[in-house]
């Protein structure tokens, strides 16, 4: 019998298995690879494990402000239970943030080949031009909040992530 997501329970660091050094270096490959899928315009890809790393954030900060394991959960959820729980105001901005560019992402990647009946419905350089913003929003937000989940917490002192952008935000009109 499959479990779901929330009984999976998370892996916590300084339990003395190497979790953490596991984790870091799995942000680092993130990191990386979000980067150069956004360079080499796989907008869907760098999406999906900017997803995967802002709820691994999230889940940490509600399992430390929660002082229980969170286990996996899905992003709207997430945020949902954080929303209820956070007091720091700068993060609680920043859920706000992450809540509206998922939306943005549901919208992109779900929608990617439907046609809306509209007047003019949009091309498929629009609908890429408007991934690679969302790519690049979502990895300017797991950036803020990386570094103010990690400011949060007394124990927590690696700095994977930069803090801020890395390169310029892709154009609004693509010459593809």
């Amino acid at each position: 019998m499959a479990t779901r997501p929330s009984e999976r329970l998370r892996a916590e660091a300084y339990s003395g298995k190497g979790f953490g050094a596991l984790r870091r270096q799995l942000q680092e490959h993130a990191r990386d690879r979000i980067k150069n899928s956004i360079r080499r315009r796989f907008f869907c890809e760098a999406i999906a494990i900017t997803e995967s790393a802002i709820a691994d954030r999230l889940e940490s900060r509600l399992s430390f402000l929660e002082g229980k394991n969170a286990g996996f959960m899905n992003l709207g959820p997430l945020l949902g239970r954080l929303g209820r729980c956070e007091d720091d105001v700068e993060l609680k901005a920043l859920l706000n943030e992450i809540d509206a560019w998922r939306r943005r992402r549901n919208e992109g990647l779900h929608e990617l080949v439907k046609v809306e009946a509209v007047e003019e419905p949009r091309t498929w350089q629009q609908r890429m031009a408007d991934l690679g913003r969302t790519a690049y929003d979502g990895y300017e937000l797991l950036q803020r909040l990386y570094h103010r989940v990690a400011d949060l917490h007394p124990r927590h002192h690696d700095r994977v992530f930069p803090r801020g952008p890395t390169r310029r935000r892709p154009r609004e009109k693509e010459s593809r």
